[in-house]
């Protein structure tokens, strides 16, 4: 799909990292953490959603409140990760990589924040 403008550089880097997590997930170890699975895929997908839902809003105030629900998702997503490594469903190093993406995401999305709500004041 072709869109009107640049995405934001942070949601390239969440969906990359979405990709991966759907991947990890759909590897055959990972079928008997069904709930696992399920949790991790769908806080990877929220950040990604809330993030493009941000950049569409009309007002500053809106995108940064959908910002926010993306960096707690994030949050969640790396507790996730944790867990799964600590399960064994994950492979420690790969589970430690993806956690620091997540937190890359999160500090993008405050200084993203922080930069739209500094052009309003």
């Amino acid at each position: 799909m072709k869109s009107n403008h640049e995405p934001l550089q942070v949601l390239v880097f969440a969906k990359s990292l979405s990709d991966e997590i759907y991947a990890l997930t759909s590897q055959p170890d990972f079928r008997r953490f069904s709930a696992l699975k399920s949790q991790l895929e769908r806080a990877a997908l929220s950040v990604t959603s809330n993030i493009a839902e941000g950049d569409g809003r009309p007002t500053t105030k809106d995108s940064v409140r959908f910002f926010n629900i993306a960096v707690a998702s994030a949050a969640e997503t790396k507790i996730q990760l944790e867990l799964a490594s600590k399960m064994k469903a994950v492979p420690h190093q790969q589970a430690v990589r993806l956690h620091e993406g997540y937190s890359k995401v999160c500090r993008m999305l405050n200084k993203l924040s922080e930069v739209r709500l500094n052009r309003i004041k």
